[in-house]
């Protein structure tokens, strides 16, 4: 029996942006999922997402916990009612098989979680973010670890169970929580189902337009960062 799956959307005052995510995601998501939408603290996404009200697929709510991409994340899923959890960054969007094609591998009782190669919209530039030599399938364990890493915006999905016994998302990560989100599954001994064929579009250099929030930096003050990477050794060493 195929599980269920839950399709997380973080976002801030980024409309428009915000539709095309959940337009994708609505194409993608079976009848039986659920989309939903985390308003972090602004006001903008129930009006942007007005007209795809009646989708009783589509959930907004506001984040009420720990503040930034983490908290929302895990508000999120504390919201959702499926076995499984599919994140979606706010700028980007979905392939319409990939849902479908998470719950086929997730209905395997050895895997519980993985990530996708993603295709790249920089401008008017469009490639395939592939993975070296990475075979589709379940990693082995002696693949590189630099290599298995992935971002929660890379086609990231994860089983529920899995997802809590770990502690979810650590929201004292400013940057790189989703390495040390990778680096503390590896250590509970679980590997990634890795999907060759892209799962979702990441937009890269784009206008926003009139949106209120601008794109997202794609850098972090060295300092911070160090911070971060210290973090992901002491919860992994935790683990």
């Amino acid at each position: 029996m195929k599980p269920s799956v839950s399709i997380v959307i973080p976002t801030i005052n980024r409309p428009k942006l915000l539709q095309r995510a959940v337009r994708s995601a609505l194409i993608g998501c079976p009848e039986d999922g659920e989309v939903i939408v985390v308003d972090a603290r602004s006001d903008t996404a129930e009006q942007a997402l007005a007209a795809l009200a009646t989708d009783k697929r589509l959930k907004v709510i506001t984040n009420a916990g720990d503040k930034g991409a983490a908290g929302a994340r895990n508000t999120g899923v504390s919201a959702a009612r499926s076995d499984i959890f599919l994140f979606l960054d706010d700028d980007d969007a979905l392939m319409a098989n990939y849902p479908n094609r998470v719950l086929t591998a997730a209905s395997d009782p050895a895997v519980v979680f993985g990530f996708s190669t993603m295709t790249v919209h920089r401008g008017d530039t469009v490639e395939d973010t592939r993975r070296g030599k990475l075979k589709p399938g379940l990693l082995a364990h002696d693949v590189p670890l630099e290599n298995k890493t992935a971002g929660l915006g890379a086609g990231f999905w994860i089983d529920r169970a899995v997802f809590l016994a770990v502690g979810g998302i650590k929201t004292d990560q400013i940057n790189d929580e989703d390495t040390d989100l990778c680096c503390r599954l590896y250590g509970h001994g679980h590997n990634a189902w890795f999907e060759a064929e892209p799962g979702c579009i990441i937009y890269q250099d784009y206008e926003t337009g009139d949106d209120t929030a601008p794109q997202l930096p794609r850098s972090t003050e060295p300092g911070v960062m160090a911070a971060c990477y210290m973090r992901t050794f002491q919860h992994l060493n935790d683990t």
